[in-house]
């Protein structure tokens, strides 16, 4: 279960992480399953629905929404994503409206001017004026959004939202497939397998400051041999080559900070 801060529950003792924390998991010999569909989303232009009260709002706020880019604020939480930038109002907005249901993705916009998208941990009810409600099929753009990150917003029908929703659920509802068997798929259509980072970390070519680089271009490196080393919360790990091959392509500079999905090195697995 994932940490709820708010309500004290979930994850370690329903608190964040403090340096010390050891977190465990069952571990396990059962072969590894990749997921039917990309899990890590990088495309951050949310999809949304004009909100109920948007007519009853100044008509400048939605071209500004659509028009503007907002970074996600460090005050964002399981509440909701706080979007900062240039304010899509002239004058403050009164936050008198009639309190109403309030769905996951409702945007509102408080009378501060910074935006509010609401998550899991709203509360059921709000006042504040709804702009637009974020459609469910881009829900987990929301969940993986991260303080610092920019995100951008597009305007679509009923008729487009329900599409993407059908797709999607069409994707999630594919069988899994053994990760041996997606690298041999890969290895028949392109024998370049790509390696990315698993987690947002700091990666170095050498085990040791001025060491020679573990996987240089042209090197050789056998399925299981390290790559790179991962540096996260002052902890080292090993990245490993998933395939036998020679190395294609390197596409990080040492003691790069990388986030989670960055290409980092190309295998040739035909080698």
């Amino acid at each position: 279960m994932s940490t709820d801060l708010v309500g004290g529950f979930g994850g370690l003792e329903g608190r964040a992480l403090r340096p010390g924390d050891v977190v465990t998991y069952a571990g396990g010999k059962a072969e590894w399953l990749s997921a039917p569909t990309e899990t890590l989303i990088t495309d951050r232009q949310v999809r949304i629905l004009p909100g109920a009260r948007r007519d009853q709002l100044p008509a400048e706020m939605w071209m500004r929404l659509l028009s503007q880019r907002f970074q996600v604020s460090t005050r964002s939480n399981r509440v909701g994503i706080r979007l900062e930038g240039p304010p899509l109002a002239d004058a403050s907005l009164k936050g008198d409206a009639i309190s109403e249901g309030m769905a996951v993705g409702s945007i509102q916009a408080p009378p501060s001017g910074e935006l509010l998208v609401l998550t899991k941990g709203r509360g059921s009810i709000g006042g504040y004026p709804t702009l637009a409600h974020v459609i469910m099929a881009d829900w987990p753009i929301l969940a993986q959004l991260r303080p610092g990150q920019a995100v951008s917003f597009t305007e679509v029908d009923q008729d487009q939202a329900r599409h993407a929703l059908l797709e999607r659920r069409r994707a999630a509802a594919a069988p899994l497939r053994p990760v041996s068997e997606r690298i041999t798929s890969l290895r028949t259509s392109d024998p370049t397998v790509p390696v990315s980072a698993p987690m947002w970390s700091t990666v170095y070519v050498s085990q040791q400051p001025g060491a020679s680089p573990l996987a240089p271009i042209g090197a050789f490196v056998n399925a299981g041999q390290t790559l790179a080393v991962l540096e996260v919360m002052k902890q080292f790990y090993d990245l490993e080559s998933p395939v036998s091959g020679r190395v294609k392509a390197v596409h990080f500079a040492d003691g790069a900070t990388v986030e989670e999905g960055t290409l980092l090195f190309e295998i040739d697995a035909s080698q």
